[in-house]
């Protein structure tokens, strides 16, 4: 599962940079996290997994300056 896990971190974080570079913080970039977080949280199912490797990925992507995660 940790594969998987990582592979659809792997498309999150490349669909999320390319919202990032379009919306920047704004409302619309959230918007696809939300969608991201949903779709993500669907098909792996570890709510708390995914929420922090997202998290971790918006960080990085400079959307917040410090991701909170569990």
């Amino acid at each position: 599962m940790e594969s998987r896990t990582g592979h659809l971190s792997d498309l999150a974080g490349v669909e999320l940079s390319a919202s990032y570079r379009t919306h920047g913080k704004s409302a619309m970039f959230w918007d696809d996290y939300q969608r991201v977080l949903v779709r993500m949280t669907e098909q792996d199912g570890s709510k708390i997994a995914v929420a922090n490797r997202l998290a971790a990925i918006a960080e990085q992507l400079g959307a917040v300056d410090k991701a909170l995660k569990l």
